[in-house]
């Protein structure tokens, strides 16, 4: 199906879970001479989408920052070409 006007295309899109550090907490026992550290873990949703028209040009859209950038996508950001 084609919108009426655009050129025929394929997109595929997925999500996967993220794992990164939510907060790290020590704390010092009363005798001061031992320390605990908790460290806790939280997962966010990456979405990724990927286009390509009939010139196969492909265009990758993601909500990962740049420093997190989803396998494959080798640095692109938003928009830009993965040639």
């Amino acid at each position: 199906m084609t919108p009426p006007g655009e050129k025929p295309h394929l997109v595929r899109g997925t999500s996967r879970k993220k794992q990164y550090v939510a907060r790290v907490e020590t704390t010092e026992s009363e005798d001061g001479k031992s320390q605990t550290t908790k460290t806790v873990y939280a997962e966010k949703i990456e979405l990724v989408v990927r286009t390509v028209d009939l010139t196969g040009k492909l265009t990758t859209f993601s909500n990962a920052s740049g420093d997190e950038a989803p396998a494959g996508a080798e640095g692109k950001g938003v928009g830009d070409d993965a040639a």
